[in-house]
This record gives C-alpha cells, structure tokens and sequence, in this order.
C-alpha cells in the first residue's frame, strides 16, 4: 500500500496535487471544516494534527492507501507519518511541493501572512530529510499553477536512497 507524504508551505499546491494521487488525504485542515467552511482556530492546532495521526494510523492499519496533505517542513512533523507506514510495511514517498513563496503567500486559502509563508519557505529549504526516504520535489509553474497530472513527471526531481 503506498503512502504519500506531501510537504510544502501554505498555498503551494499541496491539496490540489493530493487530489491526484490515489488514496485517502488525512490533512489536519479537516478538523476546522464545519458544515463545509474552514474555521482555523491556532489554539486547537495540535488538536487537529492529533486526530490527522489518528486518522492515519487508522487507514494504514486497513492497509488502505493515504496522502497526507499538512505543511510538513519539518522531519519532525513526518517522522510518527513515516514510521507508523513502514511498520505496516507500507511504501512511503514524500513529495515536496516547491511554489515561490510570493505566488503561494497570494493564493494560500487560509490567511496565512506573506512574512508567515516567506518562514515556512525558508525552513523548508534548509531541511534535510533522512536520505533512507525516498523523497520528489515537484516544481510548480511560474504562474503559480501546477502542471496538469500527466505532465508532472517532466517536473520531478527524483532523489532515490536506499
């Protein structure tokens, strides 16, 4: 069963990319839908990424196969991801999603400030993930869009350790 790790800053094109992927998407934003509108509320951030990882665990323990769709710039954040999916032997990729901070700041569906994007941006490209994951970084066009599915893997960047 593969699971797919998606990680990029606010507005980057990770949900529109996760549509595409076969799988349940687990995203901590499902949590701040209520009756279809987003209600983020920073206090219960935690809340949410706890019941992501539970919905999780509980699909890959169905042997089903997840996107996970959240922020993810840090190893820290996929790491439980990660280890819960190879420890039911699941096939595990992480898909960085890189967007110019200034196009994903104006297209973010969360209000997420442009300085606020501009340090997800900055975390994100200084941190190393594990070289024992395999890991794809997808550009997005210029314009802000992602490539149309077929054409995605023209954008891959494939790093594969083993």
């Amino acid at each position: 069963m593969p699971v797919t790790i998606l990680r990029g800053v606010s507005g980057s094109g990770k949900s529109t990319y996760a549509k595409s992927v076969p799988g349940v998407v687990c995203s901590a934003d499902d949590f701040f839908m209520v009756r279809g509108v987003y209600r983020f509320d920073p206090l219960r951030l935690g809340e949410a990424h706890a019941a992501c990882l539970r919905k999780f665990v509980s699909l890959v323990t169905r042997r089903t196969s997840v996107v996970v769709d959240n922020t993810n710039i840090r190893v820290l954040e996929m790491a439980p991801y990660v280890a819960v999916a190879l420890a039911y032997g699941a096939r595990v990729k992480i898909v960085t999603v890189i967007c110019d901070p200034l196009v994903a700041a104006s297209r973010n569906q969360h209000g997420v400030s442009g300085d606020a994007v501009l340090r997800q941006y900055s975390r994100l490209m200084e941190e190393e993930i594990p070289p024992q994951w395999l890991h794809v970084e997808m550009a997005t066009h210029i314009s802000g869009k992602l490539p149309e599915v077929n054409e995605m893997l023209r954008w891959e960047y494939r790093k594969t350790y083993t």
